[in-house]
């Protein structure tokens, strides 16, 4: 009787327990995640670095601008400086980072409704820059084969797939290598101007494993072919003659192209290398 008043103790505690366990888990999964917050000392340093960027904004030295507002975005993410990042990735021609950097300064500045009353013209400035600078990225439209390449622009993967790729660029000069294992890589160099848009086909070429059956064995094609007499020699395969007439050929295109860029009113230059034009952006001052 004893041993069975003490069984019925211990299921109805084990019980208790299981449920109590099951309403403490059931609380955990129900509360909302929060959000880590910067520490007193991230908010100043971040501060700090807010102010040396705006400082070099008012200097148009942009790129060190960019550099100050993206070290304060890592210790404090804030409005303000996620959108003079945006302005100062804009001015430095980084049209497709400088959009989804604003996208981000209009998601945190929605989510804090005073900052967004109170910098209610910047902001609607950042929207129609926003607009402004998707006509300003470039698009190169790449076919591949095969389908299953991995790209690299400017030795950076991109994340697209598929055998027809539409990737957004900035504005400039860009390398494009394409890779895939089994096949030798590729690699061209693209230009594209503010909205303009290219195709390129690119096939990879299968790599070459060539050997020779010698004696029953594979071993590697012989390095030199059968020994006999020189080829005449031909002044039109001598080496450093082509290389001369490249070298002539690039210095009469680089002077081309100078002339024709100073040639060129102010404004379309800014187009091509600064983004759209007849857009200036005040930095925010307010941290």
């Amino acid at each position: 009787m004893l041993r069975r008043s003490l069984l019925r103790a211990l299921v109805v505690t084990l019980a208790c327990v299981t449920m109590s366990l099951g309403a403490t888990r059931a609380r955990a999964q129900g509360a909302p995640a929060q959000e880590s917050q910067p520490s007193p000392e991230q908010t100043a340093e971040a501060e700090s670095l807010f102010r040396r960027g705006v400082d070099m904004a008012a200097q148009q030295r942009w790129g060190e601008a960019a550099a100050y507002f993206r070290r304060a975005r890592a210790l404090a993410e804030r409005p303000s400086v996620v959108c003079n990042l945006g302005f100062a990735l804009y001015r430095l021609g980084a049209a497709t980072e400088a959009v989804g950097t604003l996208e981000d300064c209009l998601a945190l500045a929605h989510a804090d409704p005073s900052w967004e009353r109170a910098h209610a013209q910047e902001l609607a400035t950042a929207r129609e820059n926003i607009e402004a600078l998707r006509e300003a990225v470039a698009h190169l439209e790449l076919t591949l084969d095969p389908a299953d390449s991995e790209v690299l622009i400017d030795g950076r993967a991109r994340t697209e797939s598929g055998a027809v790729r539409r990737l957004a660029l900035d504005p400039g000069e860009h390398e494009v290598m394409v890779r895939a294992p089994g096949f030798d890589a590729r690699t061209e160099s693209v230009s594209v101007l503010s909205g303009q848009s290219l195709s390129r086909s690119i096939t990879l070429t299968a790599t070459r494993t060539d050997t020779l059956v010698v004696g029953g064995h594979e071993d590697a094609p012989p390095e030199h072919g059968p020994i006999g007499p020189p080829p005449p020699s031909d002044p039109a395969s001598d080496p450093l003659l082509w290389v001369g007439v490249g070298v002539g050929v690039l210095a009469i295109g680089a002077a081309i192209a100078v002339v024709v860029v100073l040639a060129q009113p102010s404004n379309d230059r800014d187009a091509i290398y600064g983004g759209p034009v007849g857009h200036v952006f005040q930095p925010l001052v307010r941290f």
